[in-house]
């Protein structure tokens, strides 16, 4: 217990520490394009680290003490970050008292951070910001490797900085780190040809896919992806039973309930880009989806639906040709022999996630023969569907769990906030008063209710 208040403590002090960085950046007026994505990559941390302590002290289980000690100690990820933070407010000049979020306004200065010290300021916080991924995950086993990883390097720099005192010693060395590092990128362009060779098609096979694909269900998600505001979303992402859909044997199904405007859409178009971010390069796992639109309700098949399906997966991975090259021969084919290529692919395929969004947006039967064709095609394809009412999925308890959608108050929060920040008339009308600014945004969380 007394480990649990430590790092939640931790966490508390190093979310008011980041929310003043936060807020002192935000203020800065005529800025250059690097202050934003400062901003926006430490909101995305400290959105991390408010779902690790709500996970820390609601999560009673024993397997995460390892990530509880990983976290704590004079070298943890939230040490460093607590480092860091205080050595950009030392460098941004922030007046005493920045860091509780009390501060004068301030005008415009001269942007203090060089190109290099930039770099080096943005690598680190991407590492520290996976640390935190890792602890949310409770991957302790790779949280710990990735801090020995962090302190090993600290060592090498430093032994290094000794060396470098003999000058001939350190030309050496760098000959040699040279040599290694060469070695290296030659490995790695060894694996780049063979993913290239991998992932090229014949003019054949992008002809057949073509006639294929005669239905674009990738329109719709792109368009939800502009709508998603960055940094929201993640409670979908890291929520136990999306977790487990993707990556335990527990159940095949995860149907994502909630009604008109909660977001599914937006969150079955940020899941299925995780999952391509995950498992994108990985040969042994197929990716598809399929986003339904009712102003098209009348188009959809189960024949559109899985050569679609098909198509996709075949398109990410060539090598699956050598099952299905039926498609090279004829244009046209029934469910029976889809459903055939379908099942020589998933033989080839240990997984295959397969996105439907808006299945009560397709005629009764067409949903009822799409799941019960998908369900029966065998272990390894995982499906995650969208709907607004979880009867219209009927026979799947036993394989699947339903998770409700809705948005979340800081998701909202978060989007409002951006909202005030970057569209003019907004900033105009608040004109810098923090207490309208909080007015409004507390009025639109009260009403919103999760829309």
């Amino acid at each position: 217990m007394a480990e649990v208040l430590g790092v939640v403590a931790s966490i508390v002090s190093v979310l008011q520490l980041s929310k003043g960085v936060v807020d002192y950046l935000k203020s800065v007026h005529d800025a250059p394009r690097e202050r934003r994505d400062l901003v926006v990559l430490l909101t995305q941390m400290r959105a991390l680290l408010y779902t690790l302590k709500d996970l820390v002290q609601s999560v009673a289980d024993d397997d995460w003490s390892s990530t509880l000690r990983s976290l704590s100690g004079a070298d943890s990820p939230l040490t460093m970050f607590n480092t860091g933070l205080e050595d950009i407010a030392r460098i941004l000049s922030m007046p005493v008292g920045t860091a509780g979020g009390a501060y004068a306004a301030i005008g415009k200065f001269k942007w203090p951070f060089e190109e290099r010290r930039l770099k080096k300021l943005f690598a680190s916080l991407e590492r520290l910001k996976t640390h935190f991924q890792l602890a949310v995950e409770n991957d302790h086993l790779r949280l710990s490797r990735l801090i020995r990883q962090d302190v090993e390097r600290v060592g090498e720099g430093i032994r290094a900085l000794k060396h470098s005192v003999h000058a001939v010693g350190s030309a050496v060395q760098a000959t040699e780190l040279g040599i290694t590092r060469v070695a290296t990128d030659v490995a790695a362009l060894h694996d780049n040809v063979h993913d290239v060779k991998c992932h090229q098609l014949t003019a054949e096979q992008r002809d057949a896919l073509r006639r294929s694909h005669t239905f674009d269900y990738s329109r719709k998600r792109f368009a939800a992806l502009e709508l998603q505001a960055e940094g929201t979303l993640g409670w979908f992402l890291y929520h136990p039973d999306f977790r487990c859909w993707r990556s335990a044997d527990e159940f095949q199904f995860l149907i994502c309930e909630g009604g008109p405007g909660v977001g599914k859409t937006v969150a079955s178009a940020c899941a299925f880009q995780h999952l391509q971010e995950i498992h994108g390069r990985d040969p042994g796992t197929g990716l598809s989806c399929v986003f339904l639109d009712y102003c098209e309700i009348g188009l959809h098949s189960v024949q559109l639906m899985l050569r679609s399906i098909i198509a996709q997966t075949l398109k990410l991975r060539p090598l699956l040709w050598n099952v299905c090259d039926i498609i090279l021969r004829q244009d046209e084919f029934t469910v029976s022999e889809l459903l055939s290529i379908l099942r020589a692919m998933r033989h080839q395929l240990p997984r295959w996630f397969i996105v439907l969004d808006a299945l009560d947006e397709c005629h009764e039967d067409v949903l009822d023969d799409i799941i019960g064709h998908l369900s029966s095609s065998g272990v390894g394809i995982k499906i995650m569907a969208t709907t607004r009412t979880v009867s219209i999925v009927r026979g799947l308890k036993d394989r699947s769990r339903v998770l409700a959608v809705r948005a979340a108050d800081s998701d909202v929060e978060m989007y409002v906030t951006k909202r005030l920040n970057i569209e003019t008339r907004l900033r105009n009308f608040v004109g810098g008063d923090r207490e309208l600014a909080e007015s409004i945004r507390q009025a639109i969380l009260a009403k919103c209710q999760g829309m």
